[in-house]
């Protein structure tokens, strides 16, 4: 039986990511419909290899989206270099 590789734990947890990411996107469906959704809040982080580009509609979006984007970027990179290792 062959070893999983570091590829193979990336592809599980990239798919872990977008599943959760979609049940966070229909319970902010369900929550808006219900009518407590509050103050919509907007923003997004777009990787461009381990370089964030952060886009917001106000500061303290703007401030948890970097630091989210810097959790990004430290994974990004250790993979990166686990990666090249093995």
């Amino acid at each position: 039986m062959k070893a999983p590789m570091i590829g193979d734990y990336m592809i599980f947890g990239g798919i872990a990511i977008i599943a959760v990411g979609f049940l966070l996107l229909i319970l902010a469906l369900v929550l808006s419909l219900r009518g407590r959704g509050g103050q919509v809040r907007k923003g997004a982080i777009i990787m461009m290899g381990p370089i964030p580009i952060i886009l917001a509609d106000d500061p303290q979006t703007a401030k948890s989206l970097m630091v989210l984007a810097l959790l990004l970027m430290a994974t990004s990179i250790v993979l990166i270099l686990l990666s090249m290792v093995s």
